[in-house]
């Protein structure tokens, strides 16, 4: 019985590798290396991280003290987490509201603009109800976001302009 063990150069046992062997030459196929490219192109974006839009809005009025559903509730910092087709929206509100982040309705994404959708439904104490719809457009060339809120069942919005740092443009 043959071992299957040689003596290396430092006169140690162990296996041989078949790369190692001068008369093994792998076959390159064209169509396999064309479909591995595929492959990494298309697993290339599941690897991509989220990208953080940290925006800052100016209001022009502010809620009154107590609460109402006809307030101006756009916050002044909105942070949106973008990864692919969804996103997660982080303000004041909903952390009051939902108690963290809470995911967009809709999401369109390109390398001109963002826009965000989402609502908010905030439970007062007398079982009122109130919610609230939001949309987000931040145009990236002009690093400018612009919100929209309106309450459902009620023709009152608001809006307020803001920019955003974001790793496209840096600090905005």
């Amino acid at each position: 019985m043959r071992s299957r063990l040689r003596s290396g150069d430092n006169g140690s046992f162990g296996p041989v590798a078949v790369t190692h062997c001068a008369l093994w030459k792998p076959k390159e196929d064209p169509l396999m290396r064309y479909l591995i490219g595929i492959l990494i192109v298309l697993a290339a974006p599941a690897f991509a991280e989220p990208v953080v839009y940290d925006c800052r809005t100016q209001q022009k009025n502010y809620p009154t003290g107590f609460w109402s559903p006809f307030d101006n509730l756009i916050q002044p910092q909105i942070v949106f987490t973008v990864d692919g087709a969804s996103a997660t929206i982080e303000d004041g509100l909903t952390l009051a509201v939902a108690g963290g982040p809470i995911p967009a309705e809709s999401v369109e994404d390109s390398d001109k603009k963002l826009v965000v959708k989402w609502r908010v439904v905030a439970r007062g104490r007398l079982a009122r109800q109130a919610t609230m719809t939001f949309r987000a457009a931040f145009l990236k060339p002009r690093n400018e976001l612009i919100v929209t809120q309106a309450v459902t069942g009620n023709n009152t919005t608001f809006h307020a302009r803001g920019a955003c740092n974001w790793p496209g443009i840096g600090q905005g």
